[in-house]
């Protein structure tokens, strides 16, 4: 039950920030980036009070920075997001931190990994359509999440990867190709350019990488949950692993077909 109430609670809270945007959005995007680094703190070995406080007001002053000044980052995200990707993917191969026994860079990896999540989604809104594109990120990752859940139930054979046993390469086939099809019918209903199919395949395979990525993270420091901040739910970073992950990487291909 408290899982389905902080469902709900999650989803009024979430359509209020994306359909206004701007201010409301601001404020949720930085409160929750702000508390992620809480949550840094309490699954790794980057214990310092000092560094996560530095963190979350490094973060906020960033944020505050792009709304108030109405920035856009254009194609200057690009270098930055690519090298932090390059990272994740050796990481994510390896199956090992590679910056564990480096703080300073592992550190620096987290907030990166933050920052141009929750930045990405603030940007992404502030598109001329940006609420479409919004409503269609996520719409993709739900899809696939959840059809990737109940496709690995019924047809599950092959195990996907060691970090997360319970997903399976059938899932995850059914979860991606459910996002894209649902994404052709919003296409062809309301008339859509059909290349936002090529964007909800991306989004479905990223954000399965982006849920074992986070599966990684804490199988490394051996915690089931980010934290109990979400009740039923586990913590934000748990909720957030797919769109951290898919958010800049959408943010750029749509800045590069506009």
């Amino acid at each position: 039950m408290k899982r389905i109430i902080t469902g709900i609670i999650l989803l009024g809270i979430g359509y209020y920030v994306l359909s206004n945007g701007d201010m409301p959005l601001f404020v949720f995007l930085t409160t929750i980036g702000v508390l992620s680094f809480y949550e840094v703190r309490r699954i790794t070995d980057l214990r310092s009070p000092w560094l996560m406080v530095s963190n979350m007001v490094f973060y906020t002053a960033i944020m505050a920075y792009i709304h108030f000044f109405n920035v856009t980052f254009s194609l200057v995200y690009m270098v930055p997001v690519i090298v932090l990707f390059f990272i994740f993917c050796f990481e994510f191969f390896r199956k090992t931190l590679v910056f564990r026994r480096r703080p300073f860079l592992n550190n620096l990896k987290y907030f990166c990994y933050i920052y141009f999540g929750f930045s990405s989604i603030y940007l992404i809104r502030e598109f001329e359509n940006g609420l479409i594109y919004i409503c269609l990120l996520f719409l993709s990752i739900w899809a696939t999440d959840v059809f990737a859940y109940y496709g690995g139930k019924t047809f599950g054979r092959t195990k996907l990867s060691d970090l997360s046993p319970k997903k399976t390469v059938e899932g995850t086939v059914a979860g991606v190709s459910a996002a894209v099809v649902l994404m052709g019918c919003v296409c062809y209903v309301y008339g859509f350019s059909y290349y936002f199919m090529v964007l909800a395949l991306v989004i479905g395979l990223m954000g399965q990488m982006g849920d074992l990525y986070e599966s990684l993270i804490k199988r490394t420091h051996q915690v089931k949950d980010s934290s109990n901040l979400l009740p039923g739910h586990g913590g934000i970073l748990d909720r957030a692993d797919s769109s951290l992950f898919v958010a800049p990487i959408v943010y750029l291909m749509i800045l590069f077909f506009q």
